[in-house]
């Protein structure tokens, strides 16, 4: 990589002359805007701290000998400051004593001029100090943007290995997950195909009902892919309108009623009998709930039970009013790795279904996207051991 020259770009510089004197300042500030420099003038130290909260000059020319604070204190406060330590001081002053001198460099200053000057010498020394200052604030600035630049590297590596692992999840899931129910599916019509007149017709349902299931999950992990791809591109339609949701959390619970009840598990219905009114879509806002009382079905042991609630609340941290809608379980719970990669695409978690289920990790990465996409918010509260509640955030208006 071939070497970066850094240049300062020629700018009128200005000079900030504290002194007590005004007619010092009066001066200097004449001799100075001749040479094309802009001047600023202070009485004081407090006068000179003031003006350069609000405008940072390019050089201070800096009197040593002032009431109440003196320039070597002023010096030493403008270097102990982050924002004023890289503005080059002059002391010009009367003090010429080596002590004196010395006690200057070693506060910060980078030159001294004796009074009186000669002006020649005096436009010399303030041109050095302030080129000087601008090519170390080109390198600051040039700096800066490598520090950016570089970051911006880091994060674009990151998100590339993020994408090489969501690729290789994804590659698992065709060769694994579809792979599987599909050699299922072509094992039981072939069966079905080969007995056929033979088989008793108890038998050719049971494979028919297994076909439907392999199909059916084949289907749920197709479709999954499909819309957290349009999520991420921007492209998954919403339509919010303002609705009651409890008809529509009433109907979800009923859905998912025979499938938990089949694993001795009851859904306790928590839901008020009067209105909540949400602002969201309808059918993402269903979609969001049954994927919820699925996970909730999926991994609750026998002979426990799950809680769906519903009340008005706010969004977590904030005041703005909200739905709060609740799925508790009695499972696992959620271990402190766990809860780091719940809502993330592909989330392989410690726990297993309790019935033999599949799950692609797509399901709860899906319900954060469509949530946050309508304004809402979604986290979990799990103990481990003790179960999991995942809770949503609805809008109540736009």
């Amino acid at each position: 990589m071939s070497a970066e020259i850094i240049t300062a770009e020629p700018q009128q510089a200005t000079v900030l002359v504290v002194d007590d004197v005004a007619h010092n300042i009066e001066i200097l500030g004449i001799m100075l805007r001749e040479q094309g420099m802009k001047v600023i003038g202070a009485l004081s130290a407090e006068q000179a701290f003031r003006v350069i909260e609000t405008r940072l000059p390019d050089l201070i020319l800096l009197d040593v000998q002032m009431p109440e604070m003196d320039g070597f204190t002023a010096c030493k406060l403008l270097k102990e400051n982050p924002t004023t330590k890289h503005i080059p001081v002059i002391f010009l002053t009367a003090c010429t004593e080596t002590a004196d001198i010395l006690k200057g460099f070693s506060l910060g200053a980078v030159d001294f001029v004796s009074k009186p000057f000669q002006a020649a010498e005096l436009f010399a020394r303030l041109r050095s100090h302030i080129e000087l200052k601008h090519l170390r604030d080109a390198v600051l600035q040039h700096n800066k943007a490598l520090e950016q630049e570089i970051a911006e590297r880091k994060r674009t590596e990151e998100r590339l290995r993020q994408l090489d692992e969501e690729k290789n999840e994804f590659l698992g899931i065709v060769a694994h997950d579809l792979r599987n129910p599909l050699s299922g599916i072509i094992l039981a019509a072939d069966m079905i195909e080969t007995m056929n007149g033979v088989m008793a017709s108890e038998q050719v349902a049971k494979k028919a009902a297994n076909i439907r299931t392999a199909g059916l999950y084949m289907r749920e992990i197709i479709t999954n892919l499909l819309d957290i791809n349009a999520i991420e591109a921007g492209q998954m339609p919403l339509s919010p309108v303002l609705f009651d949701i409890v008809p529509r959390l009433t109907e979800s619970l009923q859905t998912f009623h025979d499938r938990a009840a089949d694993k001795s598990i009851t859904i306790v219905n928590e839901l008020p009998v009067s209105e909540l009114a949400v602002y969201a879509d309808p059918v993402k806002t269903t979609e969001i709930v049954e994927n919820l009382l699925s996970n909730a079905v999926k991994y609750s042991p026998p002979n426990t039970n799950i809680y769906l609630r519903a009340e008005y609340g706010t969004m977590p941290h904030s005041s703005v009013h909200a739905v709060v809608v609740s799925v508790r379980d009695e499972g696992p719970g959620l271990t402190d790795e766990d809860k780091t990669k719940i809502f993330g695409k592909f989330a392989r978690l410690s726990a297993q279904p309790t019935g033999g289920e599949q799950s692609t990790g797509l399901g709860l990465s899906i319900v954060k996207r469509l949530v946050e996409a309508m304004h809402g918010q979604v986290w979990c509260d799990s103990v481990y051991g003790q179960g999991a509640e995942f809770s949503i955030a609805l809008p109540t208006k736009p």
